[in-house]
């Protein structure tokens, strides 16, 4: 969250120091998020590359413009977020190493003239990406498809933006400790979904990542010890770990691709030699 004092606009179309707005964000497709402080907090809204204001300064959040759209938040109240993973992944701010979040604020969709395109519906909005904008309803996330506008809300309580096809998703998972059932850090074990909400890979890993390097996603299990690489349709590439012990020497890779590409609807894994480009030609891959 930052807050210096910057921002009036110059002929040269740079920005001297002043007292206009809190805030300025980088330009994308023309346009920069600013926001102004009031007595407490800041308020958010749109202007042009060359300073022209386009949206008020009224929204508690606006995220950068995306094909002419931008997520917006109002309401709410900014919050300091604990050491909890779940809240983290909700929260779109960080301010040297302090997490933030708006708490009770509803999410929508503008257009760069302000025109409301989505009215506020959701608890949380992440970034659009791909035509599609996943949200967050109560502890549930959905997904709105930006080319139909249907909304389908989801089993999972994580969802990432979409990423050549693919989406981070995750499922909060209880621990046991003192003879309580309790939630905690490191609740969260993540998978990944495909863009027709149908499984790739089952939410049993302790952390994922969607960008790394392209057509590879990546999984990590044993508390980032094993890292395990997939391609886009499910197939293990590879596993890398760092400990004194292989973590991987005793998986299955064979049963690991089985399980994430069938997702059961093939039944148990049938053993060893499975043809996979015939269970890709059956699964229509």
């Amino acid at each position: 969250m930052q807050t210096d004092d910057i921002n009036a606009p110059r002929e040269n179309g740079g920005f001297e120091r002043e007292s206009l707005y809190s805030y300025i964000g980088d330009e994308r497709e023309g346009y920069r998020v600013v926001a102004k402080k009031s007595a407490s907090s800041n308020n958010y809204g749109v202007i042009k590359a060359d300073g022209t204001p386009v949206i008020e300064c009224k929204y508690s959040y606006i995220r950068d413009v995306v094909n002419g759209m931008f997520v917006f938040a109002i309401g709410g109240t900014w919050c300091n977020v604990e050491e909890c993973e779940l809240e983290k992944l909700r929260g779109p701010v960080r301010d040297n190493n302090h997490y933030f979040h708006l708490d009770w604020a509803k999410w929508g969709i503008i257009d760069i003239n302000g025109n409301v395109l989505y009215e506020p519906f959701a608890d949380f909005m992440q970034v659009i990406s791909e035509g599609k904008v996943t949200y967050r309803i109560k502890d549930k996330y959905g997904v709105l498809d930006l080319s139909t506008g249907t909304k389908r809300l989801t089993e999972y309580d994580y969802l990432s933006s979409f990423y050549e096809g693919r989406c981070v998703a995750g499922k909060t998972r209880k621990l046991y400790d003192s003879g309580y059932w309790h939630l905690g850090p490191s609740s969260i074990s993540f998978g990944f979904i495909k863009d027709d909400y149908s499984e790739l890979i089952p939410c049993e890993y302790d952390s994922a990542s969607q960008y790394l390097d392209e057509g590879v996603i990546e999984v990590y299990k044993d508390r980032d010890m094993a890292r395990i690489t997939f391609d886009l349709d499910g197939k293990v590439i590879d596993c890398t770990y760092e400990h004194d012990s292989d973590p991987c020497e005793n998986i299955d890779w064979e049963r690991e691709t089985w399980n994430a590409l069938t997702d059961g609807q093939y039944g148990d894994y049938p053993g060893p030699g499975v043809d996979f480009d015939l269970l890709d030609d059956s699964l229509g891959h």
